[in-house]
């Protein structure tokens, strides 16, 4: 076996192992986008990474592609200067023991690190559970993750209402009102056990943000009130990039933004909130509603999978010391 630079000529046969990749996943968990299990689709996709300038490696046994691992650069204030391995960036042909990854990445994180990008992220299949322990011990570890809820399967009355909520959909005049919510997810991050950063200026962003949702057309907001008080609110949007992402399947909605004012929590507002909106969703025919939350924030991973949403995948990460790129 050897393992050497992942080039163009490797397109080919690459997007056969990842068009195959995502089938067996997809037997397991059907909310994964269907186009991928399309070898034109795989190709093109890949193409365009390889285009893009992502970095990564390949393992060849006998002229065969036994798996590859892609990664794209990006910098920003955040992640830094960060490569990432999205869940359709990286494949294991059937059969290969995931052990492999070892090798990919020691490969490809030398040539990632030596281009001065110490942050490394890769999203892994909830399912594998092999390679999400590959994974582990190199050094990487749960930051995200990516759920999703079938809601052809949604029970209307998991929870009853007997809170005394209402619900409505935001509309023009609201801004104040949402504005209000902008800085609960983030601040709350920023304790324990999170400890997320926050940026200069983040909290007037956010609420801009926020209040330009009252007029949204291309999404779908919800406040929920008790009496005159708005306690909890939650965004959800149509998914439009089926054909880009192999988490958004076809007729898949997001709900991009749950917030719930911090005297609420725990008295089943958000409860009545996330069915309502479900329920609408499913109304509306969409087949899958997504969401993502941060591992570390304790709310959010009690709070989403009590509602039905099951893990797809896990954004991992490893950041590296940046003396690790100087030393080249």
């Amino acid at each position: 076996m050897k393992i050497e630079r992942f080039t163009e000529s490797h397109l080919k046969e690459a997007a056969k192992v990842l068009a195959q990749s995502i089938q067996r996943l997809r037997s397991i968990n059907p909310a994964i986008s269907a186009k991928f299990e399309q070898i034109s689709m795989t190709h093109t996709h890949l193409q365009v990474l390889q285009q893009n300038g992502a970095i990564g490696m390949v393992a060849i046994d006998n002229g065969k592609i036994l798996g590859f691992l892609l990664g794209e650069t990006r910098e920003d204030e955040y992640f830094g200067r960060s490569v990432w391995a999205k869940l359709s960036s990286h494949a294991l042909a059937e059969g290969v023991d995931s052990v492999l990854y070892r090798q990919l990445y020691a490969a490809a994180g030398e040539q990632w690190m030596a281009q001065g990008y110490p942050n490394h992220y890769v999203e892994v299949p909830a399912a594998d559970e092999a390679a999400l322990w590959t994974w582990f011990g190199l050094g990487f570890g749960q930051q995200q993750v990516y759920g999703v809820l079938d809601l052809s399967a949604h029970s209307h009355c998991m929870f009853s209402n007997d809170t005394k909520v209402s619900i409505r959909r935001a509309k023009p005049g609201d801004e104040d009102i949402l504005k209000s919510f902008a800085w609960n997810i983030a601040g709350y991050q920023t304790g324990a056990p999170v400890w997320a950063p926050t940026e200069k200026n983040e909290k007037t962003e956010l609420e801009e943000g926020y209040a330009e949702l009252a007029s949204d057309e291309e999404c779908v907001t919800w406040l929920a009130f008790e009496g005159e008080q708005a306690m909890g609110m939650q965004m959800y949007r149509p998914l439009t990039d089926a054909d880009k992402e192999v988490m958004h399947s076809k007729n898949s909605i997001e709900l991009a933004v749950g917030s719930t004012m911090p005297k609420a929590r725990g008295k089943g507002v958000a409860s009545v909130l996330t069915q309502h909106g479900l329920a609408y969703a499913r109304e509306q025919g969409f087949e899958w509603c997504i969401t993502d939350w941060r591992t570390t924030n304790l709310l959010s991973a009690a709070f989403w999978p009590k509602m039905g949403f099951v893990p797809v995948a896990h954004r991992l990460e490893r950041r590296v010391d940046e003396r690790g790129c100087m030393v080249r």
